[in-house]
């Protein structure tokens, strides 16, 4: 299906994107196409809430997920793929940030920014 966005940013120094995907196909049209796919061939991006990433599956472009974590890094999401953005287990995240007994600061739901 094709999808045509006209994406805010959400960070002062990006800047509007204007693309448009087929999903099936993977194909990006427009404007921003070729920003879309260098991040595309990053392997994963960042992701919120922060600090964490997501990690891309072999065909970024055909996946929904990670074209919602594409777009979701620095634009506001369509409503289309709002329910695709990536999510993170609550499993391995601790309430509070702590130092382990490695000295390693192990980052808590109290330090992430959404």
């Amino acid at each position: 299906m094709m999808h045509h966005f006209n994406l805010q940013p959400t960070v002062w120094h990006a800047k509007p994107w204007v693309f448009d995907w087929d999903d099936m196909t993977g194909e990006i049209f427009g404007q921003n196409a070729n920003d879309v796919r260098a991040i595309a061939s990053w392997g994963g991006v960042s992701a919120h809430p922060m600090p964490w990433a997501w990690e891309f599956s072999k065909n970024p472009l055909k996946s929904k997920t990670d074209m919602a974590a594409i777009i979701g890094w620095e634009h506001r999401l369509p409503d289309e793929l709002a329910d695709y953005y990536p999510r993170m287990s609550d499993d391995d995240t601790p309430e509070e940030t702590y130092v382990d007994e490695d000295g390693i600061v192990v980052i808590g739901k109290d330090r992430m920014t959404y």
